[in-house]
């Protein structure tokens, strides 16, 4: 299965609780992008695996198997170190560098206003989210692939 929250219907990783896509009807069909409720704050796409400001490139500590398919190597993914800023493009169309502990602190002051932060920690993930177990440093985050309200979502706050 694909994690990237847009591409589900936003009921799947909703504030009020996730729900299993294979239980909804038409939760499996990638919503229209003029869906997305903050176009400037929600990312569509962004780079995958630790590419800015890396330090290392393989992730040893990431079980054998499907996990390393690089020869053994599996480099860190974008939400692995508080170092990594992914580049990534938004539903309006604009490109920036996202940075990790920038996420961090967006889904911390959302939790504050809200009570749920910018990424669903209820998936089949868990509180720990998308494979953060296997980070260098002690960044815990999910933003883009576990947003809250997939695409209707924020991926980051404004200032």
């Amino acid at each position: 299965m694909l994690w990237s929250a847009a591409l589900y219907s936003p009921e799947v990783m909703s504030h009020e609780g996730w729900r299993d896509p294979w239980g909804l009807d038409g939760s499996l069909r990638a919503p229209a992008m003029s869906q997305a409720l903050y176009t400037s704050l929600k990312t569509h796409m962004l780079e995958h695996h630790w590419l800015q400001n890396a330090r290392v490139d393989c992730n040893t500590g990431m079980p054998e198997g499907s996990l390393r398919p690089y020869h053994g190597c599996q480099p860190y993914f974008f939400n692995h170190s508080r170092e990594s800023s992914p580049a990534a493009l938004f539903y309006d169309g604009h490109v920036e560098m996202i940075g990790v502990a920038e996420a961090e602190r967006a889904d911390g002051r959302l939790k504050a206003q809200s009570g749920w932060g910018i990424w669903s920690q209820d998936t089949p993930f868990g509180a720990d989210g998308y494979f953060i177990e296997y980070g260098y440093d002690l960044a815990a985050t999910s933003f883009h692939v576990l947003t809250t309200d997939g695409i209707r979502g924020r991926d980051i706050l404004s200032d």
